[in-house]
């Protein structure tokens, strides 16, 4: 059982959808807080006891130890377009590699608001769309099904680009582990 539903402290939960998106039966939902924060609730009546929402949880098993994250190695970079860097928040890298995956006919996921300003992860898949996801966003986006969507392209061939919070690619990259 996922150490949030058991013990309802906000800190041991970072909102990633990870445990809901892996749910074959659909017992956990997400709901806002009081704040706007997303947060699993487990329907008991329909979960299996299967543990697939503790296996893709970041916060119950990190991917990394501190050993390892100390040994790795860390590069920067930037675009060589000035007018692309000025439009972008990190040096215009984010560009330049969306671009690639797009070229390659693939699709680009990031966070963009929505009519309402509310921030949500959503897939692009023309350079006329880009521009929605450039630039940094310092709120928790909802990665809605984005993971489904993900793993659908992937098994298609497709390139995918997917961007987020550190805890939302690890909660992506331990859904296709599983």
């Amino acid at each position: 059982m996922l150490q949030y539903i058991d013990t309802q402290k906000k800190e041991l939960c970072c909102g990633c959808r990870a445990c809901e998106q892996i749910c074959h039966v659909h017992a956990i939902i997400m709901k806002e807080d009081e704040e706007g924060f997303l947060y699993p609730h487990l329907n008991m009546n329909l979960c299996t006891q299967c543990g697939l929402c503790e296996k893709v949880c970041p916060i119950s098993e990190p991917i990394l130890v501190s050993s390892e994250i100390a040994n790795m190695q860390v590069y920067a970079a930037m675009t060589r377009d000035v007018e692309l860097r000025k439009k972008s928040s990190s040096g215009g890298l984010f560009s330049e590699i969306a671009s690639v995956i797009l070229h390659a006919e693939g699709g680009v996921y990031g966070a963009a608001f929505d009519r309402e300003f509310r921030l949500k992860h959503v897939g692009v898949f023309s350079e006329k769309e880009l521009d929605r996801l450039r630039g940094s966003k310092y709120l928790q986006s909802d990665t809605g099904t984005t993971f489904s969507q993900v793993r659908d392209l992937l098994r298609q061939g497709k390139s995918v680009y997917y961007t987020g919070t550190p805890c939302q690619i690890a909660g992506l990259k331990k859904v296709f582990k599983t």
